[in-house]
């Protein structure tokens, strides 16, 4: 079965498709003039398949979806052609080419560090062009890469990161040095039987994927381990013979990052600030400059390790949310939030605003409001960040956390006042029943707080530790460190911090606890974690000036120190935790952004 649907309004325009194969089916969805996001579910036997796959035909078409022929390209081939080569051609034009290309290429950026490899090469490109569908940039020493068009269809088969790789560009290529990225078609899988690779004892050399290749070389993504971010392990094949080298600490994208900077002669430094450090006693953080912003901010959160956050704010009495760029103050990408009318005025008058960014995909805003009977109106709006910052509501009290592209929620069940909790594939919809009272997960591992006990599951929501709740305190606040398996929590009590580290990875966990004479926000998204190093910024007890927190965890005698914030306020009245809204760490600086629109910068440094 092979089904194409559209979905046309006043505001936007989107495609839908389902194609079954026996077993399984894969589903591939998004904006007409976008690549759209593939998913794949496998079934028991090709009857349920097909059963499943008409119930969402049957869901799609009671939404509005209109089925189309099953010739039609349902992404809008020719506008998606229009639509990356428009940005290329705008891109060439660009007077600040070189921020265009940054912008452009920023996806490549896929594991933390690695921004000053784009930075560096695109610092030394010469020239821009878009000619015969290929985005051209020539750099200083003549050497040319070509930018090809998106991948028509993603394989389901690939790793995330590669599958957002491949729908940017089905192909970049540095010319005189063949280093590729993407689907360049030179690799040939009897080169493993050849060389007898140990890759072979795990799986059909057939299934091995080589997203770069490097002259006569070859890099392979290993079939079993994964890498930190959790995506598969990149290991290096030489074609004169051998086996796999070493993982490589990165994925793809930022590999043929770091590889262009080495073809190029560029001497490029990581961004280690991004990555779990020592402990630094001798650190020392100083001011450097205060930006404003030019708006009061509402709210506004960081986002995962790029020197950017997102910012809500009112301008002309409306509400906007957008992307700041926190080394320039600039804002660069807008969406005014539509705005619900209430029977005593306007929704967004004297509201209160919170904003939480999950992951680099989504962030959710709440709105909270007293209304003149003495109740409270509470309103939700969840934000693509990776959809030009798309903006949809959903209930108030449905949310209790997301990871990548799920969402856990609490949902009242017909027949009892009682609820369930279950984890929901925003994708495809499909929803498998989680425990209750969880609060955090990332896929991998999630927290609970059940009775009197916090509670560690696995991916699978197998228990693999509990601690009790009157060790580890309150379960909001709850950080896990899963390479250690260490649960760290900080509670603060009228001036008093208390910080508590639990190994769990023994039957009866140990604990460590200090007392630290601050004041602390207690909410987790406040947190910075790098590794084993969490940063907070906190108040200190006796001298009331607001200072960032260093806590290295360790299993054996955890770490902290404290940093004053020099310059933080001109009035001592607003040495204050609750005028800063967001804080964030990049490339040894710290970002500090306050309610009234400052962007505060200090050097971070030994």
């Amino acid at each position: 079965m092979k089904r194409y649907l559209i979905l046309r309004d006043a505001k936007s325009e989107k495609f839908w498709q389902i194609e079954t194969s026996e077993t399984s089916f894969i589903t591939i969805y998004g904006k007409v003039g976008t690549p759209g996001q593939t998913t794949r579910k496998e079934f028991e036997n090709a009857e349920k398949c097909l059963k499943e796959a008409e119930k969402l035909v049957s869901s799609k078409l009671g939404k509005g979806y209109k089925e189309t022929d099953v010739n039609a390209d349902p992404a809008g081939a020719k506008g998606k052609e229009a639509d990356y080569l428009n940005a290329w051609k705008t891109i060439a034009n660009a007077s600040e080419w070189k921020a265009a290309l940054k912008e452009n290429f920023a996806y490549l950026v896929d594991t933390p560090g690695y921004e000053n490899y784009l930075l560096a090469m695109l610092e030394n490109a010469k020239s821009v062009n878009c000619i015969d569908q290929q985005l051209i940039i020539t750099f200083k020493s003549g050497e040319i890469l070509r930018a090809y068009p998106p991948q028509a269809k993603v394989a389901a088969k690939y790793p995330e990161s590669y599958r957002k790789l491949l729908s940017r560009h089905r192909i970049l290529e540095l010319e005189a040095s063949r280093l590729k990225l993407g689907e360049h078609g030179d690799f040939e899988s009897e080169w493993l039987e050849d060389a007898d690779s140990e890759l072979l004892e795990i799986t059909n050399p057939k299934n091995i994927i080589c997203p770069l290749w490097d002259y006569s070389d070859c890099w392979l993504y290993h079939p079993r381990d994964k890498n930190e971010t959790g995506e598969p392990s990149i290991h290096f094949f030489s074609h004169e013979g051998g086996d796999i080298e070493e993982a490589q600490p990165c994925n793809a994208g930022s590999l043929f990052l770091r590889r262009a900077c080495e073809i190029l002669g560029l001497k490029v430094t990581p961004m280690e600030s991004n990555k779990a450090q020592p402990l630094q006693n001798g650190m020392k953080v100083a001011w450097i400059e205060d930006k404003p912003i030019g708006q009061y901010l509402k709210a506004a959160a960081r986002i995962e390790n790029l020197p950017k956050c997102l910012i809500v704010y009112m301008a002309n009495e409306k509400p906007f949310v957008s992307f700041l760029d926190l080394r320039s103050c600039l804002i660069e990408e807008t969406k005014q939030i539509v705005e619900p009318k209430q029977e005593d005025g306007y929704f967004w008058d004297n509201a209160s605003y919170d904003v939480i960014v999950y992951n680099r995909k989504i962030a959710v805003l709440t709105l909270n409001k007293e209304l003149s009977k003495g109740s409270d109106l509470r309103r939700r709006f969840l934000i693509w960040l990776e959809e030009n910052l798309r903006i949809e509501t959903f209930s108030p009290d449905e949310e209790l956390f997301f990871y990548d592209h799920f969402m856990v929620s609490s949902v009242n069940r017909a027949t009892t006042r009682d609820f369930d909790t279950v984890e929901k594939n925003l994708e495809t919809g499909e929803i498998r029943q989680a425990p209750r009272y969880i609060f955090w997960g990332n896929g991998e591992t999630f927290i609970s707080v059940f009775q009197d006990e916090v509670v560690l599951y696995d991916a699978t929501f197998k228990k693999l530790a509990k601690v009790k709740h009157k060790d580890i305190g309150d379960g909001p606040n709850v950080v896990y460190l899963p390479n250690d398996k260490l649960m760290v929590s900080m509670n603060s009590d009228y001036g008093n911090c208390k910080l508590i580290v639990a190994d769990c990875s023994q039957k009866e966990p140990v604990l460590q606890k200090q007392t630290l004479p601050i004041d602390v926000y207690e909410e987790r998204h406040i947190f910075l974690l790098r590794g084993n190093v969490i940063w907070q910024l906190c108040m200190m007890t006796k001298t009331k000036q607001l200072s960032v927190m260093q806590l290295q965890v360790d299993k054996i005698a955890s770490k902290v120190n404290f940093y004053p914030l020099e310059k933080f306020a001109d009035n001592e009245n607003l040495y204050r935790l609750d005028e800063t809204q967001c804080f964030q760490i990049c490339d040894d600086q710290l970002f500090l952004v306050t309610k009234h629109g400052i962007v505060k910068t200090y050097s971070l440094s030994t």
